[in-house]
């Protein structure tokens, strides 16, 4: 099923770029022509499969764009939903992730206005989240996650730690990561909820800003270790020093 072609952004990966050969052996006047191509793709759901077609979107003459798409060409390939384009996989992953966070946000604001109108409490920032599950110091991932629900997830560790992040992001950005992810949904949640506890703790010990949720996921942090605290300084919630922490 093809995906709406309005949405005003997609992330750009620099690192990926940076390490593909094509990327990187590219000349200046191709790698313009390519995000062109990208630009182009990205408003109108690809590119015509047909070179005149193509060349008429890209605002380029039928020679030159052929000349150029020799070696673009490489990075289209045709879509599975309409045989008449061509579209850049990575780019269709980046629609996939940018239709799930706009109906998920849409879907939170919805749930807000109604707790307003109802009077209810919906505080995002606060920790304070409309339906969220109480968190228990004891927490067995493997029963309450069994059904792979990330937005239980969300409220767990909006609990831990209330963000400024807005919590349909923070739902989106953990159903891409868990999708990602190797390992079960309850290992993922176990792993994750551990991690932040760690990294709460570091915030707040080290006096730090601490940052939002979403980017927190975003930038695999979670994966890692915070860094040491000072000497002398003890880690509450998980009773190790950070000495302790380090040698993890």
């Amino acid at each position: 099923m093809s995906l709406p072609t309005g949405y005003p952004y997609f992330r750009w990966w620099v690192k990926d770029a940076e390490s593909d050969e094509f990327y990187l052996t590219a000349s200046d006047a191709e790698l313009g022509f390519y995000h062109r191509c990208l630009n182009r793709s990205w408003n109108s759901g690809g590119l015509p499969i047909d070179p005149a077609a193509r060349a008429k979107l890209l605002g380029k003459s039928r020679a030159y764009a052929d000349k150029m798409w020799t070696k673009i060409g490489a990075k289209f390939s045709p879509s599975k939903d309409d045989p008449t384009r061509l579209v850049n996989g990575k780019q269709e992953e980046e629609r996939i992730y940018v239709h799930s966070m706009s109906t998920r946000n849409a879907s939170a604001g919805r749930l807000k206005n109604k707790c307003k109108a109802n009077g209810d409490q919906h505080t995002y920032g606060s920790g304070s989240v409309s339906g969220s599950v109480e968190v228990s110091e004891n927490l067995n991932p493997e029963g309450f996650l069994a059904e792979f629900p990330p937005k239980k997830l969300a409220g767990i560790l909006w609990e831990i730690h209330p963000s400024p992040s807005k919590i349909g992001f923070v739902e989106t950005c953990l159903f891409n990561e868990m999708n990602k992810s190797s390992k079960t949904a309850n290992q993922f949640a176990e792993s994750i909820i551990a991690s932040l506890k760690l990294w709460a703790e570091y915030w707040r010990e080290s006096g730090r800003m601490a940052t939002g949720l979403d980017n927190w996921i975003l930038s695999g942090d979670y994966v890692v270790n915070p860094p040491p605290l000072p000497q002398g300084k003890i880690k509450k919630s998980s009773g190790l020093t950070a000495e302790e922490i380090a040698a993890l």
